[in-house]
């Protein structure tokens, strides 16, 4: 299953991939999504759980969730962090999840740097916890090298959460660049960088997105909508 593309170049690659290894033609190939479980988001957390823990009441949030791997890009959002704090004095940023082997450069970049009072590193979070980190933030942040899905954007969208993702993998067919959030190029910081800084920025567009990412999670990605289009498919065999 692949998901439903709003970049159509990248479906197509994985669809002449799917027709040669398998010598299919692409009329036999469906696209159906992952999904996402509306009910766990709704209603929408507020996040004052999570700003009152990790004292973040007053600050300007861009959250990362993931396991802190080589493939997820976080040297290059600390890159570009370091570039946002510089211009907005309140940004902070939010690292959840557990070390996967980058934790100590990570650490060791951030310290370079001089920002580790703008950086917090949670580990790993329960659900609860999880959900009111996605209802804190402000802006939510996936620069991963490679993602065959990206949940997560879909988790951050169903908290009406502007999303900023690479244009690499299933994240360039969630994220529809300038309505839903940003996509950028993986290892452009800079890139990264004003794409952040434009969501935090303007509050008023950063809602408007959130809003309309959360309508398409609830249209396209709830596990209702994606559980029809499978028994649509198998109906239709």
């Amino acid at each position: 299953t692949l998901s439903p593309s709003s970049a159509a170049s990248d479906v197509y690659k994985r669809q002449e991939v799917m027709s040669e290894y398998f010598d299919l033609s692409h009329s036999v190939i469906a696209k159906i999504p992952n999904g996402v479980d509306m009910g766990r988001f709704t209603p929408i957390p507020t996040g004052d759980k999570f700003r009152e823990k990790y004292s973040l009441h007053g600050k300007k949030i861009i959250l990362f969730v993931g396991r802190l791997a080589v493939n997820k890009g976080l040297q290059d959002l600390i890159s570009a962090f370091y570039r946002v704090q510089k211009d907005i004095n309140n940004a902070h940023l939010v690292i959840v999840g557990e070390d996967a082997g980058m934790k100590d450069a990570i650490i060791s970049d951030i310290n370079a740097l001089g920002i580790m009072d703008k950086v917090t590193l949670t580990g790993h979070i329960n659900e609860n916890m999880l959900k009111e980190a996605y209802g804190a933030c402000d802006v939510f942040v996936l620069p991963s090298e490679y993602e065959a899905f990206g949940i997560v954007l879909l988790e951050a969208m169903a908290c009406a959460k502007p999303c900023v993702a690479t244009r690499v993998g299933g994240m360039s067919e969630i994220v529809a660049h300038g309505k839903t959030g940003f996509l950028v190029e993986y290892g452009n910081d800079e890139e990264l960088a004003e794409a952040i800084s434009e969501l935090l920025l303007n509050e008023e567009k950063s809602k408007a997105m959130g809003a309309e990412g959360r309508k398409v999670v609830e249209a396209m990605y709830s596990w209702d909508k994606v559980v029809d289009k499978i028994i649509e498919l198998y109906n239709s065999l």
